[in-house]
């Protein structure tokens, strides 16, 4: 009668860890278990022990198998375990972004970004801040942000963490400003072309000095 051979414990089915322990166990109730043989993905069979590492392993999908052999040479079924080692952070693209430099009251900046994960596609925490403050988002949805009603710096950093904890961000930076352009009309003035102006005076304390240069002047 050949031995019964499990895997007792191993690592967690999705892992960033490239070092992988295992516990073995066997039981054989006649001539006892010899010795244990493990091998991991293609590899060959090699005697292992009942606690095996196994070391620098690679992103992506890793197999363990193990048999055991009882002291008359009777070997058991081969039992497996099967993981994933994730080492990749997410990628995050991003579809739109403001332009450098924003103008208040007439642009209306958008962000969208999507996240991806070819080795760990769920689970993927999203965060979102402007000038430091969590803001809601999504990933491929459109993000409107306001500008002040000043000129001002922004900063938008979205962060993406896969379930294993890998984590990559993105950063974008703009500036709102005033749109200034400069205006001039030629007008003709005479007998026959009388002109109506019109003067809007700021009446507060601090544009005295300009009001009495302006009354000063006004002929």
């Amino acid at each position: 009668t050949a031995p019964v051979v499990t895997v007792a414990s191993g690592p967690t089915s999705t892992t960033n860890s490239t070092t992988a322990n295992f516990q073995f166990q066997a039981q054989d109730d006649g001539s006892g278990v010899a010795q244990y043989e493990c091998r991991i993905d293609s590899g060959s069979f090699s005697v292992c022990n009942e606690s095996s590492d196994f070391t620098n392993l690679n992103s992506g999908s890793h197999e363990v198998q193990v048999r055991a052999t009882d002291q008359v040479g009777n070997v058991s079924s081969v039992a497996s375990y099967t993981w994933t080692i994730d080492n990749d952070n997410p990628l995050i693209q991003i579809n739109k972004q403001p332009n450098s430099v924003v103008y208040i009251n007439i642009d209306h900046p958008v962000i969208n970004f999507t996240v991806s994960d070819l080795t760990s596609p769920q689970g993927i925490a999203v965060t979102c801040r402007l000038n430091g403050q969590v803001r809601a988002c999504a990933s491929g949805q459109d993000l409107s942000i306001p500008t002040n009603s000043n000129p001002s710096t922004f900063t938008f950093t979205v962060t993406a963490t896969d379930v294993v904890g890998n984590s990559s961000s993105q950063t974008i930076q703009w500036q709102s400003v005033f749109i200034a352009e400069n205006r001039s009309t030629l007008v003709t003035v005479d007998e026959d072309h009388p002109v109506d102006i019109l003067f809007v005076i700021d009446n507060s304390g601090s544009m005295n000095y300009e009001r009495s240069n302006l009354a000063q002047r006004i002929d």
